[in-house]
C-alpha cells in the first residue's frame, strides 16, 4: 500500500507492474488475509495504525478479486482502467504528436510489440498492454533467476525506456490534459 501510493503518483508504469506482483502475491497465499499478513504485514516497521491501514488495503484487493473473479488470472478492474486510460493517452500522443520522442521510441519499439502479439493467443491486447505484460514477464524471470537472451534483454530495455515516456506523458495527461502546452 505505502508503495503503491507512492507510484500512482510519480510512475504509472511501475505502479502497473507493483500491482501485477500484488495481485499475484495474494493468489500464491491463497486470497488468505490471514497468511498476508504473518508473513508480510507484520514485517513492515510502521505504527500499528498503518499496520491496519494495509491490512485492509489488502483485504480490500482480496474483495475485488473475488468479487471480478480474477482469483486464479487476470487483473482487477482498478488496474483495467489505469491500462485503459494509458490506452487513450497513447492513442491520442500517437495522432497529435504532441511528443515526438514518444511517438519516435514507440514506432522504434513497434516492430517487437509485433513480434510479442504473435508470440500470444490474444492477438487484441493492446501494445501498451502488451509491453506491460513482457515486462512482467521479464520481471519473473529475473526473479526466478533464468537467463535472459541478449535480444529480449535489448527488447526490455528499449520498452522500458519507452515506459519511462509513458510515465511522464500520463503525470501531464492527468494534471492537465495537456491543455497548457
Amino acid at each position: 500500500m505505502l508503495i503503491a501510493q507512492k507510484l500512482i503518483k510519480e510512475n504509472i508504469a511501475e505502479y502497473i507492474l507493483y500491482m501485477f506482483n500484488v495481485e499475484d502475491i495474494i493468489r500464491a497465499y491463497g486470497l488468505d488475509i490471514d497468511k498476508i499478513e504473518r508473513d508480510l504485514i507484520t514485517a513492515y516497521d510502521v505504527p500499528d495504525t498503518e499496520r491496519h491501514k494495509i491490512k485492509e488495503w489488502y483485504e480490500s484487493l482480496i474483495d475485488m478479486m473475488r468479487s471480478e473473479n480474477v482469483q486464479q488470472s487476470g487483473h482487477i478492474q482498478l488496474i483495467k482502467n489505469i491500462l485503459s486510460d494509458l490506452e487513450d493517452m497513447h492513442k491520442y500522443l500517437l495522432e497529435t504528436g504532441k511528443d515526438v520522442a514518444y511517438n519516435a521510441k514507440f514506432y522504434h519499439i513497434l516492430p517487437s510489440i509485433t513480434v510479442l502479439k504473435g508470440k500470444t493467443i490474444d492477438l487484441t491486447v493492446p501494445d501498451v498492454e502488451m509491453c506491460f505484460i513482457f515486462l512482467y514477464g521479464i520481471i519473473n524471470l529475473r526473479r526466478t533467476h533464468k537467463d535472459i537472451s541478449p535480444a529480449t534483454q535489448q527488447t526490455a530495455d528499449e520498452i522500458g525506456k519507452f515506459m519511462v515516456l509513458l510515465s511522464k506523458n500520463y503525470i501531464k495527461w492527468k494534471n492537465n490534459g495537456f491543455d497548457n502546452e
